[in-house]
């Protein structure tokens, strides 16, 4: 069990802002998405996504790195679609690619069409973090920092 505290006047500036937020909690395992609801009370979700760091969102993909995956969620709502709870966003699994444990720390979601795109922060055994470039598609190239970009089943 979990508990979020949050300042005086946060759901409200929430609210205000017709804003949620995501993020990630490497020490519980755990996905939140915080908003406000119709009422004005505070509405948190959670997913349970092992030892999770990086997250990014790219178009309509929600991108979180987990222990030895990726996982893509995608918004399942339609342009200016709203729930009937009022919320535009739904974000269901889709995919998920097995990497191996390669201690991915961060990721930012990048949209190459027709392929869907990370760039993954790996760190390395020296400590070291290491920027690569994963096309999820299968299909890999080389970087403009001349760094080889390495499929995913062939990383480490």
């Amino acid at each position: 069990m979990f508990s979020i505290n949050t300042s005086r006047g946060f759901t409200e500036w929430l609210a205000r802002h017709n804003i949620s937020l995501a993020f990630t909690t490497y020490q519980v395992g755990k996905l939140f998405f915080i908003g406000s609801q119709q009422d004005g009370k505070l509405w948190v979700f959670n997913r349970n996504v092992g030892r999770c760091l990086g997250m990014a969102v790219s178009q309509n993909s929600l991108w979180v790195t987990s222990d030895v995956q990726i996982h893509r969620f995608e918004n399942a709502l339609l342009q200016n679609q709203k729930t009937s709870e009022g919320y535009d966003a739904v974000y269901v699994p889709q995919a998920a690619c097995y990497t191996g444990d390669l201690d991915i720390q961060d990721c930012v979601g990048l949209a190459v069409p027709p392929d869907k795109a990370l760039v993954i922060s790996i760190l390395l055994k020296s400590g070291e973090l290491n920027w690569v470039a994963v096309k999820l598609s299968g299909l890999f190239s080389k970087s403009t920092e001349d760094r080889v970009i390495l499929p995913l089943q062939y990383a480490f």
